[in-house]
């Protein structure tokens, strides 16, 4: 499906309607609609043929269930506006939005037999907008329900604000027109042995979520053959503009899609730590009983890039577990705390998975009890369990887990660690990492590509691109600023912090001393320390000494940088931030 949108042209650059109809057609090109060229002259020139030629020509990009907006008038009078609108409509499927921009056909001074003409035409339009408050009792009256109003004072604006305004307008439209947004699930989502369930949980603050989970429908798309629905679990912080991308990124492949509505005050009682997770985790936990009708589905986080037929986990057999999923292989190197029911040996480091993507057998599940309120139940008994609802859902159904192979989840930090350069059949798994495209790797490379290929495509893909490159050269800035002091072996070396995987990693860059040594407000030293620990307050010793210091902002909770310069010192030239001189591999800044 497409979506299309008229734009009037003549000679005249100060034309009122001109101006118009361009500044519409310009937010819907930065929406990703095609322009479709029409130009006023003297129709009654043409003849019948070479009249169907020009307007064939004017569509002739369109297909089946396009969408078309088809802005009016066009000054070419009624038999062309009338002609163009049938021939779109010809087409299987097709939807039409007028835009109004002159409503002076609907006066009573307007000819009786072509106000009738002009009535009959609106009636067959999808939706319509226009420009009137009392055009829109007129339309009501008329029949016409599906009208929006576009107030005229947007042309005061800026050109920022009046081109928001209008992409909010025309998307508005474009979900009047289209079934986009069920409120449930309608009768026709059934399970069926060829028809894949996917759920996607989207909690979308800062509206650049959606993105991300478009990316993976996309990436999913591209590998399956199989017809798939997807349910999008979200809550009222999923814009219009959004979810009609969602929509276009499902249908753009023969594919349903189907949005969820949900309360996310559900999960207000929860420590205000969730919010480094986002509560569109916990959405997963609404799937038995958001979707009674089917048996299983899989459940995919928005950070990954699906490099494989999704099928073949389809067709797994998990009809006699609770769920299928794989070893949390991350745990092991990368958590400087292993999760809460290992260490309270309630799973085993073996045993526990990682809930970014899961099969689940909706019908075990709903055997067993309610996912929600098991989930809710043991968060309640245990504070403490940091990853929530992963945390709970691997004590409540680790009995009954088919452990898969971590083709199905694997983390692109091990493909990182591993240097890899081969892109298998596999889904890769952003966990606690971002896409680098200084690597350069195939990974990374075939991850953008898909960003471009989604309805947020250049834009988006560019914040991308700048935010890599911008983290590399920040990152040989602060080499460049550091070497002189790393490479002075006079010099003694301060640390701020525990002796994390990142601090070790610069120990070996260093060639430390017997009077290097590490600082931290509540020092501990046991035998596993590299370095002693000190007193914050060794430092007033220091300040005119000749010294640097590295140090982990996360340090006395999070505070270490401020207590550093409220002692005067300056960064990049009295002390220097860890993750910021090492490569993420090492414990640096992604």
């Amino acid at each position: 499906m497409k979506i299309h949108i008229t734009n009037l042209y003549n000679f005249n650059p100060h034309d009122e309607l001109v101006e118009k109809q361009h500044r519409f057609a310009n937010a819907g090109r930065e929406l990703g609609f095609t322009e479709m060229g029409i130009f006023s002259y003297a129709v009654k020139t043409d003849s019948s043929s070479e009249l169907n030629k020009r307007l064939d020509g004017i569509i002739a990009a369109m297909e089946s269930e396009d969408v078309v907006i088809m802005q009016l008038p066009t000054r070419n009078e009624f038999e062309y506006e009338s002609l163009l609108f049938n021939k779109i409509k010809a087409y299987r499927n097709t939807k039409i939005i007028l835009v109004l921009h002159d409503l002076d056909v609907l006066s009573n001074d307007t000819d009786i037999e072509l106000r009738k003409k002009y009535i009959s035409l609106y009636k067959k339009a999808d939706c319509i907008i226009h420009n009137s408050i009392a055009a829109s009792d007129m339309l009501t009256g008329l029949g016409i329900t599906k009208h929006l109003f576009c107030d005229e004072s947007y042309n005061l604006d800026s050109h920022i604000t009046a081109g928001l305004y209008i992409k909010k307008i025309l998307l508005d439209a474009v979900t009047l027109a289209l079934p986009l947004i069920p409120t449930h699930v309608p009768n026709y989502i059934e399970e069926t042995d060829n028809m894949i369930q996917i759920g996607f949980g989207l909690h979308d603050k800062n509206g650049d979520y959606s993105m991300w989970v478009g990316t993976t429908m996309t990436s999913i798309i591209e590998h399956t053959c199989s017809p798939i629905c997807f349910h999008i679990l979200h809550d009222d912080t999923l814009s219009t503009e959004n979810i009609y991308k969602l929509t276009q990124v499902a249908h753009s492949g023969g594919h349903q899609i189907v949005f969820h509505l949900l309360d996310a005050q559900v999960f207000s009682f929860l420590p205000e730590q969730i919010s480094k997770y986002t509560v569109g985790t916990m959405f997963r936990v609404m799937l038995p009983e958001l979707l009674p009708q089917l048996d299983r589905i899989i459940y995919l986080d928005a950070d990954l890039y699906v490099n494989g037929d999704i099928s073949e986990l389809w067709e797994t057999n998990i009809s006699d577990y609770y769920l299928a999923a794989i070893p949390d292989l991350g745990v092991r190197p990368w958590f400087t705390n292993l999760p809460y029911p290992i260490t309270h040996n309630l799973v085993t480091l073996e045993k526990y998975f990682n809930a970014g993507v899961l099969y689940l057998n909706l019908h075990q599940i709903r055997n067993k009890g309610n996912m929600k309120e098991e989930v809710l139940d043991y968060l309640i008994k245990n504070p403490e369990s940091l990853l929530f609802d992963q945390d709970a859902l691997n004590v409540i159904y680790g009995q009954k887990v088919l452990y898969l192979d971590n083709t199905w989840n694997y983390f692109t930090v091990e493909y990182r660690s591993k240097k890899l350069h081969d892109l298998d059949k596999k889904i890769y798994h952003y966990a606690r990492d971002v896409i680098k495209l200084y690597t350069c790797s195939p990974l990374d490379i075939a991850y953008y590509e898909t960003i471009h290929r989604t309805p947020w495509g250049k834009q988006c893909a560019t914040e991308i691109l700048t935010k890599s490159m911008s983290r590399q050269l920040d990152r040989t800035h602060q080499l460049c600023a550091a070497i002189p002091f790393m490479c002075n072996t006079s010099i003694k070396k301060i640390f701020y912090g525990h002796e994390s995987f990142a601090m070790k990693n610069l120990y070996k860059m260093l060639s430390l001393k017997q009077e290097d040594y590490r600082i931290l407000s509540n020092p501990t030293n046991d035998d596993s320390c590299i370095l002693p620990c000190k007193d914050f307050s060794s430092l007033s010793s220091e300040i005119k000494g000749n010294f640097i210091i590295f140090v982990l902002p996360e340090a006395d909770n999070w505070t270490a940088i401020s207590k550093l310069k409220q002692l005067g010192l300056t960064e990049q030239k009295d002390f220097f931030s860890i993750p910021c001189l090492l490569p993420p591999e090492l414990g640096g800044f992604v």
